[in-house]
């Protein structure tokens, strides 16, 4: 059930926008019922800014939503190849606008590590780049192979070279600095490594395989 199934528009005007309320991303966003988190009751898309806020298409206001009634929902938050998190509890949510932090590490998600932290602020994982809910750097399924293949097929990528940058929006670009690499400086496999590895806190013996979920209820 959404909002606007997939028909979202936006004028290109919002995406002209510099500084801190440039948009930089979109994230999908899913009320669930406050009984049953399982049931999803609504869904909508929602732009992020460069300064992390989300708000609503036209790229300034309130994420709304429109098809339900107020009330008490856990609030879920996705992003295209980051593993989604949501609220521990239910939130009450009105025309009055109500904030879901997720980047404050006193805000509560589901699961345990849902999140992961870095200089006091909390983050999606990064790195689902097969959008299969996990973040993997080595072993079966894992997520290295997909950059690996983006990189190599890219039609401009003429001679398949490893170390070829893709300049763009890509799935496969894990940091969002808008260059997939998958060989070379600044490239995109070893910050996959670093989350699975030293970031992750449940990976006590820093495997190369370890296997971060997404956990949503």
């Amino acid at each position: 059930v959404g909002d606007q199934g997939g028909l979202e528009v936006v004028s290109p005007s919002v995406f002209a926008v510099t500084g801190p309320h440039a948009i930089v991303d979109w994230v999908f966003i899913e009320l669930r019922n406050h009984l049953d988190p399982q049931e999803v009751v609504a869904t909508r898309s929602a732009l992020i800014q460069r300064d992390g806020d989300v708000v609503e298409l036209d790229g300034t206001s309130a994420v709304r939503f429109d098809s339900v009634p107020s009330g008490d929902y856990y609030v879920t938050i996705r992003h295209r190849n980051h593993l989604g998190t949501s609220t521990l509890v239910p939130r009450f949510l009105s025309p009055t606008p109500t904030i879901v932090d997720y980047s404050n590490p006193a805000t509560s998600t589901y699961g345990t590590q849902s999140q992961y932290s870095v200089n006091g602020v909390k983050a999606l994982w990064a790195g689902d780049l097969n959008n299969d809910g996990r973040t993997i750097y080595q072993g079966p399924l894992n997520d290295i192979n997909t950059l690996f293949f983006t990189v190599m097929i890219d039609p401009d990528n003429v001679d398949q070279l490893a170390n070829f940058v893709i300049v763009g929006y890509e799935m496969a670009d894990i940091n969002l600095d808008g260059y997939t690499i998958f060989q070379g400086p600044q490239n995109d496999r070893s910050k996959l490594l670093l989350n699975t590895t030293l970031r992750a806190p449940l990976n006590t013996n820093f495997l190369s395989n370890f296997i971060i979920m997404q956990q949503l209820p």
